[in-house]
């Protein structure tokens, strides 16, 4: 275990471990403890910005301040490798579309499908810059979201996209979707061979802009930083935050060579160089509402196809 490989080669500093069970054990520890370090999502450094000490190396994402992003999740569509020829020119939203329209009117089979719908939704409009309220009557009311709707709406009912009942990453493998929206665990936990991935494409003229789930080290305030910067630069060294990162099913935070061991984790990699990100708020429509609003939107497609 990587604790185990600091305190051999640190004995000077004592480490210590703690798994809190509740937040309430969590919170009695930051006031009565003061730890220097939190593994935690994104969310929770958010609400304890403390400060990053200096001389830590570039990641590749950003993240709220006093927040070391180990890894990440992403939407990303997955295909196999033979079938890339059938996504070329699909480099927007309205272009993956009509693929799927065309494809569905020549094919018996569907040419594309999500694990999540509410992640296209809350992607596009955030590259549009609407709001996605993840509620039918409000979403209405936008232009962007009607238009999104209807281009999902269209290719369904021509047949090229499908509310799949099982993952698209095994749907995409058996040959029967050409591609599919996936999250990149999905990815990383499985068998790959054969596959290739491609950023989610973003809506015609607009910036790369990916709904972003970060995991990692919060700086917590009042820590000790010579302790803290000594560890994340233990941590960062020698390819064991990408060792980690991927052992927990994340897109390691920094380049290296674990991006070239086979062709998805390439892909992975050029996603993670290639779009902006944001982090959806914790109180959003999106985070709240996203679960039921996928439930709905999957019903209506079944209706069309």
């Amino acid at each position: 275990m990587l604790a185990e490989e600091y305190a051999a080669a640190h004995p000077e500093r004592a480490l210590e471990l703690r798994r809190f069970a509740t937040a309430a054990e969590l919170n009695a520890a930051l006031t009565s403890e003061q730890p220097d370090l939190l593994l935690c999502g994104e969310e929770m450094a958010a609400q304890l910005p403390g400060a990053l000490p200096a001389g830590l190396p570039e990641l590749l994402f950003d993240a709220p301040e006093g927040f070391v992003p180990l890894g990440a999740e992403l939407p990303v569509l997955v295909l196999r490798e033979d079938d890339r020829a059938l996504l070329e020119g699909c480099d927007s939203l309205e272009a993956l579309c009509e693929a799927a329209v065309q494809y569905g009117r020549q094919h018996e089979s569907a040419f594309f499908s999500a694990d999540s719908f509410a992640r296209i939704f809350a992607c596009a409009l955030r590259q549009k810059g609407s709001p996605f309220f993840a509620m039918r009557e409000q979403d209405l009311e936008s232009a962007d979201y009607r238009t999104v709707y209807n281009q999902l709406a269209e290719a369904a009912f021509e047949g090229g996209l499908i509310a799949a009942d099982s993952p698209v990453m095994a749907a995409v493998t058996r040959g029967e979707l050409v591609c599919g929206l996936c999250s990149s665990r999905e990815l990383l936990a499985n068998e790959r061979e054969g596959l290739a991935v491609r950023p989610l494409p973003p809506m015609a003229g607009c910036e790369a802009l990916l709904d972003l789930r970060l995991w990692g080290l919060a700086v917590l305030p009042g820590a000790d930083t010579e302790a803290a910067a000594d560890f994340l630069s233990f941590l960062l060294a020698d390819g064991r935050m990408a060792e980690a990162a991927l052992a927990a099913g994340l897109i390691p935070g920094a380049d290296g060579a674990w991006s070239e061991a086979d062709e998805v984790l390439a892909g992975l990699a050029e996603a993670a160089r290639s779009a902006r990100f944001w982090l959806p708020e914790a109180e959003s429509g999106y985070r709240l509402r996203g679960a039921a609003f996928e439930e709905s939107f999957r019903a209506a497609l079944a209706l069309l196809g």
